[in-house]
């Protein structure tokens, strides 16, 4: 991340539980009128797999290989966009 770009991030890890969580309470991942958490994250090994904007209705992706890629990309209209290495959420813990 570009430097003077310092995010405050919480953390929460998640397991299998939280499946069923996710699916009781974010039906949509945009969550219009939600009183819950909107802009949900998730990583992979520390970098950013997927994450959301909602109040903007963004989604970013990042896949961690071509299968990945080739399923999110059956679920709706993406744009690509190519994005400097720089500009990825890394988590430093």
């Amino acid at each position: 991340m570009p430097s003077g770009f310092n995010l405050k991030v919480y953390v929460y890890e998640a397991s299998l539980k939280a499946n069923s969580v996710l699916k009781k309470y974010y039906s949509k991942i945009f969550l219009e009128g939600c009183k819950y958490p909107e802009d949900l994250c998730f990583f992979h090994e520390k970098k950013l797999l997927l994450g959301t904007v909602s109040h903007e209705k963004i989604c970013y992706l990042y896949p961690i290989d071509k299968a990945m890629e080739s399923r999110f990309q059956q679920l709706g209209l993406w744009k690509e966009k190519k994005y400097l290495q720089e500009e990825h959420i890394t988590l430093v813990l």
